[in-house]
């Protein structure tokens, strides 16, 4: 599975970028919602799904999920990262376009499922 991880926090980059080796996965990863736009602009096809923080710098991911929708692909799974797991929160997300949460911290389980889930194009 090639995924493309969105997060502006070193640590927890560097811990999801572990977990997805972990299982397998194939992975790239970007800073701000701008830079995964760019990215799944140049390359569509590329990912299965996106793992996107919410709240970054430059872009957040609800608006580079919005410009994903809009631009881009309907079909590309969005996946939240987000300590805010509000109801609220998960609806701000849905109404951005993304298609489930994943909460911070990562649970590996909940990653799987996840993965297993939307991993499928």
């Amino acid at each position: 599975i090639s995924v493309l991880v969105a997060e502006d926090n070193e640590m927890n980059l560097k811990l999801i970028l572990v977990l997805l080796g972990k299982l397998g996965c194939k992975a790239d990863a970007v800073v701000n919602g701008k830079e995964a736009v760019d990215k799944i602009r140049k390359n569509s096809t590329k990912y299965h799904l996106c793992l996107m923080d919410v709240q970054m710098p430059v872009m957040g991911g609800l608006e580079a999920s919005q410009m994903i929708r809009q631009e881009i692909s309907k079909d590309l799974p969005i996946i939240a990262l987000t300590a805010a797991v509000m109801e609220e929160d998960r609806h701000k997300a849905k109404l951005a376009g993304m298609n489930d949460f994943l909460a911070k911290p990562i649970n590996i389980h909940r990653l799987k499922e996840i993965l297993f889930k939307y991993g499928k194009r």
